[in-house]
């Protein structure tokens, strides 16, 4: 079989158009952001920069995400164990609300378009969170580390949060 020099130079031409593009293609798709996260620093707009945040942790598959942590400066208070159904006083009430008022849980789904990180939660500690709107974020990755700063103020935070994560592994 033979192939003649203008046949042989259409099949290369169009195999090189075909590289060009898939590498363009990949280029332009945003770091995979799977992995385990932690936030390592957060700033609120016109705050000063938290640079030792409370534990956190941010869990992202292919298309699900699970985020756990402290969302408070200060390291929670320790209250005593209570058993279920057991009656409390009002005292042991207000203390188990402060113990749990720094904690957010959330997970549900994600998906990244462009620079723009949507985070739907299914089920999450505060109803509020699970039948609110999107939480939208702008995302940028380098390497290990992610940066996430708030469009929305649904969820977690206020526009404009700033929260530096470190890739865990």
């Amino acid at each position: 079989m033979s192939i003649s020099c203008r046949s042989a130079g259409t099949l290369l031409l169009t195999g090189m158009t075909a590289i060009i593009v898939a590498s363009v293609a990949h280029a332009q798709r945003p770091a995979s952001i799977q992995g385990v996260w932690k936030i390592v620093e957060t700033q609120a707009p016109g705050a000063a920069v938290n640079t030792k945040p409370q534990p956190s942790v941010f869990l992202f598959t292919k298309k699900y995400y699970s985020f756990s942590g402290v969302t408070t400066a200060e390291t929670r208070q320790k209250n005593s164990p209570t058993l279920r159904g057991q009656q409390l006083a009002d005292a042991e009430k207000i203390a188990l609300y402060e113990e749990w008022r720094g904690y957010a849980s959330d997970a549900g789904t994600y998906e990244i378009q462009g620079n723009t990180l949507k985070t739907r939660p299914i089920v999450a500690k505060n109803q509020g969170v699970m039948v609110g709107a999107d939480n939208v974020y702008d995302v940028t990755t380098d390497g290990k580390t992610m940066t996430l700063v708030s469009k929305s103020d649904s969820g977690y935070g206020q526009i404009g949060m700033r929260t530096r994560l470190t890739r865990v592994e």
